[in-house]
């Protein structure tokens, strides 16, 4: 994990290596939150500040933690935590520094038997409700649904539209406007769903070509998204009421992905190959105003715009 300063170009080395995760920002920009593996084969997920103090110690009880995410007022971190159907949600709370299991799923069958629902990639409902993708195996195979998880309950989030067995993954909640988006083949293909409270549930990319990775601007009018259907993996963005849809970095000689947005919405950082090896760029969020950021000799992955304190 690095920082980079866009201004001069600065990188600065903030993560332990050699093979750290994802970086996730606390809500005001003062903390990152990233998972990378320890002696003994284990994953942490660390803490660190961007002056590289590191935070304090999460005291996992398990030894496999990834995917963290922290709680909308940025008090709570939380992560999967488990491997296979042993994987849950777990939550560390930075006032009481104490780790502690959400979410409560019953046994099916004997007693001795394992919880028949694996849950993975936490995202925020709200300060006190979680999403997560829920792996679970009954008569018609396996399947991933999206799952509420509550401190002490758990309750199933998302009802197909077709009836029959779909997966849902990549939960993607928009507080304010209080819409959820998420990933479904539901119907089909690769798709991006939203869910909100008025308009019910939609397929805003709706294309032949996988679609996937939804990540909403921060006034939440557009979610950008990775997509093949340009015929390479591109980056374009759509409106949560299906009305446009809009490339952003797409372009057949290259890949690019995982955008992220800048606190003011006015661009997206993401990976590309248009240099080669993969690495840092940016455009306007209308596509235009393209560069890269960076060289820095190794491959550049997973972007993540600091938030504005």
């Amino acid at each position: 994990v690095c920082l980079l300063d866009v201004g001069t170009g600065e990188v600065r080395p903030l993560g332990t290596g050699p093979w750290d995760g994802a970086p996730v920002w606390s809500p005001d920009g003062s903390k990152l939150a990233y998972d990378g593996p320890v002696d003994g084969g284990s994953v942490r997920v660390r803490v660190v500040s961007p002056d590289g103090a590191p935070g304090p110690e999460i005291p996992h009880a398990i030894a496999m933690n990834r995917s963290p995410a922290w709680s909308p007022d940025g008090t709570k971190l939380a992560y999967s935590s488990g491997e296979g159907n042993a994987s849950r949600i777990r939550v560390f709370d930075f006032g009481t520094r104490d780790e502690s299991e959400w979410g409560v799923v019953e046994n099916t069958g004997d007693s001795d038997k394992k919880p028949t629902v694996a849950f993975l990639q936490p995202a925020w409902l709200s300060n006190t409700e979680i999403a997560a993708v829920g792996i679970r195996d009954d008569k018609e195979g396996r399947t991933a649904d999206l799952y509420k998880l509550e401190k002490d309950a758990v309750s199933l989030m998302v009802e197909t539209r077709g009836g029959g067995t779909y997966v849902e993954w990549m939960p993607a909640m928009h507080a304010r406007k209080k819409s959820l988006a998420y990933e479904s083949n539901d119907g089909g293909d690769r798709e991006i769903f939203v869910s909100a409270p008025i308009r019910g549930t939609i397929d805003v990319s709706n294309d032949r070509a996988a679609d996937w990775n939804p990540v909403w601007s921060p006034d939440g009018d557009w979610l950008a998204f990775e997509s093949y259907r340009g015929g390479s993996r591109g980056i374009y963005k759509v409106t949560p009421q299906r009305t446009i849809v809009t490339p952003v970095a797409a372009d057949a000689a290259s890949d690019n992905w995982s955008p992220s947005w800048s606190p003011d919405g006015a661009w997206i950082a993401f990976v590309s190959t248009r240099t080669g090896k993969p690495a840092l760029h940016a455009c306007r969020a209308d596509g235009s105003d393209a560069r890269a950021l960076v060289q820095h000799g190794g491959d550049e992955l997973a972007p993540a715009w600091r938030p504005v304190k």
